[in-house]
């Protein structure tokens, strides 16, 4: 479904999507598996470039990560195609 867009179209669409998504925010889960996976957030966060924070001090206390800056860092999800070998 790739579709081309003239005069900048597709860069505006989204930016008006990460705009929305400011304002969201992923779990630590969810967050590692857009990213493509729990260390590569955690680098993440140590470098500042995704914000998060967790609001309840206890253990098992849930996190909550940019969805803007998660989304700027999201890993190629495309499905391979494979051929099929065929049986000799």
């Amino acid at each position: 479904m790739d579709v081309a867009y003239a005069n900048g179209t597709a860069e505006i669409l989204l930016d008006s999507i990460l705009d929305v998504m400011s304002t969201e925010a992923f779990s630590k889960d969810k967050a590692a598996y857009i990213v493509g996976g729990e260390k590569k957030l955690l680098r993440l966060i140590e470098a500042g470039e995704i914000d998060s924070d967790k609001p309840s001090n206890s253990q098992n206390g849930k996190w909550r990560c940019n969805a803007a800056q998660v989304l700027r860092h999201c890993r190629c999800m495309r499905k391979k195609k494979y051929k099929r070998k065929r049986k000799s």
